[in-house]
């Protein structure tokens, strides 16, 4: 040790001591890319540009360490008012630096955008996915980063075990004749955007049982045409994040020949993504890919169990006991909430309908694995399995079922004058929220508002009818305050297409109304609405202050939607002109223009309002703020006919703004 670092380290240890110093805990991380970064305590500002990580670091529980994410990043839990930065491709820097980062993450091709930072002395922490084993070792490294090395241990053995369990069950029927699978990442017009040979997503097909198409090419994204897709003949394929029946259509035509290939549709987060998911998703693939032989109980891996048991307090007199139970059925993870009661109780279920005698209630989550397998062998018959797992009968137990998680699950409660209503609810209305009277109906697992009323109240049948009016009124306005979308039409939503109520006729004194005008009534929307509020907030992370970005995107709009910009020689491409409106976008005076031409929208099309010339003269003044000059038109670039003609407006100004002053500039 040399004199100067000796007497550095006394200093340090006698300012510990005096308490005028923190105590540090130097340590030093080597990433998968071979960096070795030393840090001198964990991370407490970090900004992730890389949409991986921002997963993994959520996962590991560390989600209040993230002080920037990009617009990418928002659908995951506890980052709905961290700050956004900008897009991946496309990240605002000088937002970044205000931050005051303590540690970037990004992806080795954003190198020359953080370099800036990384001169500065900012750790820069390089992250990639190219191979499936790049992601328990990216979990590794920001757990040790982040000192949290325990929860990547156990997010690591977590996806090893589903992967472990896609063994065991292949082995059990047989090694089975493999099924050609293909990922198709977007459909252009004469091409297929498909991952290369060597990508992880070829290596998650192999891993479900599949056998995945080789091209001949490595990397992350290849072109192929027609004859490469007929070479092949694909089974299933599989997509993130587009229509499968509009994918299912393109395949058919007779330029692809591939009518007979089925079509899956994946969260396309999980499907692009080998982050904190990979093993889960393998499993869920190979489920799709082998229902029928997995639906087959002699041969499961392991005997369908109840894992554990956790009290659920309530505050009902009838209620002998509640509690949220992990299993295992089919092999797969299940969740259910059990109410049992003291008494025998009528009980109302828009699932089973009128019910006396009931024992027990509950509403049980299958995870999406399970859904294939349940579904080959039918409602009834999956309902049995599940109600005999619990040691229940379907004579006096009923159940509501969702593909909501039931660690999401919502309570709340009102109460006044001696009267009392609890609603527990499960929502998710990602991929299966509707517009009654406008969406075909289509039947569709995931999403599913489910809603149990209890009240300290003996409620008449007609009471009990009425509560169920009273609860739907409630939640459908709970989904127009939060402007919650139809995943279909992009309209506003009432509900999804598999919603359910189930009231319990209680005990204590009697009560023969339950309508908008009573007591009892208000408390039932008070709960209902709170709860339906809360618990799409725990599943979807959709609060109603979530930024434009979100918004666009649950309404199907996309950035890149415009045509090239063309103008005196010049030209701006939708890949240049989506880069540079995000960046406008991050700017809550145009973010807010945008956000309101979307209000304006709605109101337009459903006639409150009629006279557009003061919002086409807006627009004009947005443009001409952002050109630097007097702009007398807009130029039409948002054309697509699925945009509403007030957003295509709104668009069209930014973009006409930004083409014609610096934004222009910056983007080129």
């Amino acid at each position: 040790m040399t004199t100067r670092r000796a007497i550095a380290l006394s200093t340090v240890f006698v300012l510990m001591w005096l308490g005028y110093y923190p105590a540090l805990a130097a340590y030093t991380v080597t990433t998968p890319l071979g960096q070795h970064i030393a840090f001198e305590a964990a991370p407490r500002r970090v900004v992730s540009l890389y949409p991986s990580a921002s997963e993994i670091v959520v996962a590991l529980g560390k989600a209040d360490a993230l002080a920037g994410i990009t617009l990418h990043d928002r659908i995951q839990p506890g980052l709905e008012h961290t700050a956004i930065v900008g897009g991946f491709a496309n990240p605002d820097m000088q937002r970044v630096a205000n931050l005051r980062p303590d540690l970037v993450i990004a992806a080795p091709m954003q190198k020359n955008i953080v370099a800036p930072l990384a001169a500065q002395g900012v750790p820069i922490v390089y992250m990639d996915t190219l191979r499936l084993s790049d992601a328990p070792a990216n979990i590794h490294c920001l757990g040790a980063v982040l000192h949290a090395p325990d929860a990547a241990e156990i997010l690591i053995r977590r996806e090893e075990g589903f992967q472990r369990l896609v063994m065991e069950k292949l082995a059990a029927i047989g090694g089975p004749e493999p099924i050609r699978v293909m990922r198709i990442m977007a459909l252009l017009d004469d091409v297929l955007i498909v991952p290369g040979d060597d990508s992880f997503q070829n290596e998650l097909i192999t891993r479900a049982g599949g056998v995945p198409p080789r091209f001949g090419a490595d990397g992350q994204a290849l072109r192929i045409r027609p004859e490469h897709m007929q070479a092949f003949k694909p089974e299933y394929v599989y997509v993130g994040g587009l229509d499968p029946a509009w994918v299912k259509e393109r395949l058919s035509s007779r330029e692809w020949g591939c009518s007979s290939a089925k079509v899956l549709a994946f969260p396309r987060d999980l499907a692009s993504r080998a982050a904190t998911n990979y093993g889960f998703f393998s499993l869920w693939l190979s489920a799709e890919l082998y229902a029928q032989p997995f639906a087959r109980q002699n041969l499961q891996a392991h005997q369908d169990a109840v894992l554990s048991k956790k009290p659920f307090a309530l505050p009902f007199s009838y209620v002998e006991e509640a509690a949220l139970s992990g299993a295992r059925i089919f092999d797969f993870p299940a969740k259910t909430l059990t109410l049992r009661f003291k008494s025998p109780q009528r009980v109302l279920s828009s699932l089973d309908g009128w019910r006396n005698g009931i024992t027990t209630i509950g509403n049980h989550y299958s995870s999406p694995p399970s859904w294939p397998v349940a579904h080959h062998i039918g409602l009834e018959a999956s309902n049995a399995r599940i109600l005999k797992r619990y040691g229940l009968d379907a004579e006096t137990a009923t159940f509501l079922y969702t593909g909501v998680d039931m660690d999401k699950l919502a309570y709340a409660q009102a109460e006044s004058d001696g009267m009392l209503v609890g609603a527990l609810v499960t929502a998710g209305v990602n991929d299966n929220a509707m517009r009654a009277s406008v969406d075909t109906g289509a039947y569709v697992e995931h999403g599913t508002i489910n809603v149990i009323l209890l009240t300290n109240r003996q409620l008449a049948p007609a009471a009990m009818t009425r509560a169920v009016i009273t609860a739907t009124e409630a939640k459908t306005a709970a989904l127009e305050d939060l402007d919650i979308r139809s995943s279909y039409s992009g309209k506003p939503a009432t509900g999804t297409g598999t919603d359910t109520v189930l009231v319990v006729s209680g005990d204590g004194s009697p009560a023969t109304m339950t309508g908008g005008h009573t007591k009892l009534g208000e408390l039932i929307a008070k709960a209902v609405y709170q709860a339906v509020s809360d618990a799409i907030r725990k599943q979807n992370n959709i609060i109603a202050s979530r930024d434009i970005f979100q918004r666009l995107s649950e309404r199907k709009i996309a950035l890149h939607m415009a045509q090239r910009m063309a103008v005196s020689g010049t030209t701006l491409s939708p890949h240049e002109l989506g880069a540079a409106l995000e960046r406008i976008l991050l700017e809550p005076r145009y973010a807010g223009f945008l956000n309101t031409a979307l209000v304006f929208s709605d109101n337009v099309e459903r006639g409150l309002a009629y006279d557009t010339e003061g919002f086409s003269d807006w627009c004009l003044a947005i443009a001409s703020e952002l050109a630097g000059k007097n702009m007398h038109a807009l130029h039409a670039v948002f054309t697509d006919s699925a945009i509403p003609p007030i957003v295509s407006k709104a668009l069209n100004a930014l973009a006409t703004g930004i083409y014609h002053g610096k934004s222009h500039d910056d983007a080129q």
